[in-house]
């Protein structure tokens, strides 16, 4: 919420729009066996790691829902942490293109994808797939 008041602040007073080289990029992972456990990597515009999170969810039934929550823990750092315009990185290519509207979003995740969705406007987010191999420390802590 506070990036958005800035943000808009910023607009109505007509301050520049902050730089592009402040951008957080997290990265979301999971490992599934009989349980879920979600992965979150953040890091600046550097590559310096900015935090993390891990979380052990119940088994879920299938692998998009445990995705979506993964992003939206992802999200929730963010805000926690007061990172506003964020790179959301996520491998899983049917996620990433239902949160940005290019696939209609499956029934199960409908309410996770909306929360995505909403937070990424107040946190000025930009969602993208990236392969598997891209995002290998936050496979390590999802493993």
């Amino acid at each position: 919420m506070w990036c958005w008041w800035k943000y808009k602040c910023s607009i109505a007073f007509g301050e520049q729009h902050q730089n592009i080289a402040n951008v957080i990029k997290i990265g979301v992972q999971l490992a599934i066996d009989y349980r879920g456990t979600i992965g979150v990597v953040a890091r600046n515009d550097q590559g310096e790691f900015m935090g993390g999170c891990f979380r052990t969810i119940p088994s879920v039934s299938q692998v998009i829902i445990a995705e979506a929550l993964a992003v939206r823990e992802g999200m929730e750092l963010a805000a926690k942490q007061g990172w506003c315009h964020l790179d959301v990185e996520s491998d899983s290519q049917t996620l990433i293109k239902a949160i940005v509207g290019e696939f209609t979003v499956p029934l199960e995740i409908d309410v996770v994808v909306e929360d995505i969705r909403t937070q990424g406007r107040l946190l000025d987010a930009t969602f993208r797939y990236v392969r598997r191999g891209a995002n290998n420390v936050a496979h390590l802590i999802a493993h």
